[in-house]
């Protein structure tokens, strides 16, 4: 791979880059032998250096600096899912990612920056329901390459609804909750969700809200990124 040149590296980045991010996606939701979270986030993100290195033919120094250094560039086309992929794996990091993305916005066609800047708007802002509806539209790659958010903004969803909700009578269809939260439609997800926080739907299939006992679920949680 050393001896490739740029074209043939971006090549084969391009073919590995979705493998990677898809790969990192479904091992978060289900037990995959041999996986290894942070050795598989830094061949994540050597495979974003070597592929910004080639599109500028420069020596990769700063992975996190990716967007910065393409936009210098007035000879690069990154491959739209792959940039948008690149953004939303940080969504849950990174508070000032929306800036990044207007310093990046002109080596994006129209559709791919509205698209991103709106999932990340929805993110920020904490709109879960806007978030998930987005989401369920996206292409399976960039749905991988959020797996984290899903996770983060689906904690933060359950404090908003507990707050908002809680009331010694309140309650709420499960049915409800649970497209608000964009997870299948396969209701055994989120039920098992729900136990995370102490509570399982009643007989009519409402969740009382008052029973909820909020938590901060593990990093490594598999179920709270069902979807």
């Amino acid at each position: 791979m050393q001896n490739l040149n740029s074209t043939q590296t971006i090549t084969l980045m391009e073919k590995m880059l979705p493998f990677y991010l898809e790969t990192d996606g479904v091992c978060k939701m289900a037990t995959c032998f041999g996986y290894n979270s942070k050795l598989h986030d830094f061949q994540l993100e050597e495979c974003f250096g070597r592929y910004k290195q080639s599109l500028r033919s420069i020596i990769f120094i700063n992975v996190f600096r990716w967007y910065e250094e393409l936009n210098a560039s007035s000879d690069v086309t990154p491959h739209p899912l792959i940039s948008s992929a690149f953004f939303f794996r940080q969504l849950h990091r990174k508070p000032t990612l929306l800036q990044d993305l207007y310093t990046f916005r002109g080596k994006l066609s129209e559709e791919v920056f509205s698209l991103t800047k709106r999932v990340i708007s929805s993110y920020n802002s904490n709109n879960y329901y806007r978030f998930f509806k987005l989401f369920k539209d996206l292409d399976p790659l960039l749905q991988y390459s959020l797996s984290d958010s899903v996770s983060y903004i689906r904690q933060s969803a359950m404090r908003i609804i507990y707050t908002a909700f809680k009331t010694p009578v309140s309650k709420l269809p499960s049915h409800l909750i649970s497209d608000w939260l964009g997870f299948p439609t396969d209701t055994i997800f989120f039920v098992d969700f729900l136990q995370l926080y102490n509570v399982i739907p009643d007989n009519q299939g409402n969740v009382h809200i008052s029973a909820i006992k909020l938590i901060e679920i593990l990093e490594n949680d598999q179920i709270s990124r069902q979807f």
